[in-house]
């Protein structure tokens, strides 16, 4: 049997997808299982075992053509069927949407035979969208933002591939090794989009109001685009109880860290989600912009506080959250 996956998504939504496909790998241990990513994320399939073979989808060479001096739509057509063909020819049993976007939607119904099986957003012959599955039709009523949904990524994604997760599914990537000296709390600074992200004067808040409180040592994690916002935060700090990671670690470095650490913090995003497949408890700072329900973290002992914007987190209120995951008091949970 060969599958093939279309995830199109951020690292986020990757790691969200790992239990699902792991479960996958369960039900069809012997199938070839191919996914489709685009080159920026694809990293984030590193150390996922049951994965069999990436394809790249590099949106950027492929449309490069029309936004060109000299606009070439026939150069562009030519690519884009060259790649969707070279996919459509491995004749997959089984193609599963897991990004449910337009975009993704019209690869699914390009790569697509006659007789290939099709679970999430796809397109009819005339172009219009198409939902072949009940889950599908779920997503497309119930999950987004102000919608009512509350079942998690995760488990929509393994609902999609007819499976119940278990405990194995939520794993390690293969051939990790624990950072032994990792910083026991790993502050988060940046997110993958504005609305989840808070300020770099808030962080140093927290972490001031932390350090008096806890002698626990601090790490900062984030991508090289958080390096002015660190450096801000770090010259509001005491220097030597803080360590600064942001834009000095790969993914396979991160997931190490946070394998080492005793609890992730930050808002909903890929750390997050990294730590719920290590295990690490995660305090998440959710915005009501982000549906924590579908999206939050899965790790057992997590908690999460909700606020409207950023000055909802009382400073003094998350460094004691904090706190008292290494005292190990009872949350108030009045505050989550």
């Amino acid at each position: 049997m060969k599958i093939l996956v279309v995830e199109l998504a951020r690292l986020g939504d990757i790691y969200q997808s790992w239990p699902a496909l792991r479960a996958l790998r369960r039900r069809h241990p012997d199938a070839q299982i191919d996914v489709i990513t685009r080159p920026r994320f694809q990293a984030a399939f590193d150390g996922l075992e049951v994965v069999d073979r990436r394809r790249i989808f590099n949106t950027q060479e492929l449309m490069g053509p029309l936004f060109a001096a000299n606009m070439d739509v026939k150069a562009s057509f030519d690519l884009v069927s060259r790649v969707l063909g070279e996919i459509k020819f491995e004749k997959y049993d089984w193609i599963i949407n897991l990004s449910f976007s337009p975009l993704s939607s019209y690869i699914t119904h390009a790569v697509a035979a006659e007789s290939t099986r099709v679970s999430g957003y796809t397109r009819t012959s005339d172009g219009f969208l198409a939902i072949p599955d009940d889950l599908s039709a779920y997503f497309y009523a119930q999950v987004g933002f102000d919608r009512p949904n509350r079942f998690h990524l995760a488990e929509i994604f393994a609902t999609m591939m007819e499976m119940d997760l278990i405990e194995t599914d939520w794993t390690a990537p293969q051939g990790l090794i624990t950072h032994s000296a990792a910083p026991p709390v790993l502050i988060h600074i940046g997110a993958s989009e504005a609305k989840k992200q808070i300020g770099a004067s808030k962080w140093a808040t927290i972490i001031n109001q932390l350090t008096k409180i806890s002698d626990v040592r601090i790490g900062l994690i984030g991508s090289a685009a958080e390096t002015e916002n660190a450096d801000s935060i770090l010259n509001s700090v005491p220097a030597d109880r803080v360590q600064n990671y942001v834009g000095k670690t790969n993914l396979t470095e991160l997931f190490s860290l946070i394998a080492g650490a005793k609890l992730v913090v930050g808002p909903d995003s890929a750390p997050m989600h990294m730590a719920s497949l290590v295990r690490t408890p995660c305090l998440n700072l959710s915005f009501h912009s982000v549906n924590f329900w579908e999206t939050g973290p899965r790790a057992p002992g997590s908690y999460v506080l909700r606020g409207a914007d950023e000055s909802d987190f009382a400073s003094d209120k998350v460094a004691h959250a904090i706190h008292l995951f290494f005292t190990g008091e009872k949350q108030d949970i009045s505050l989550i």
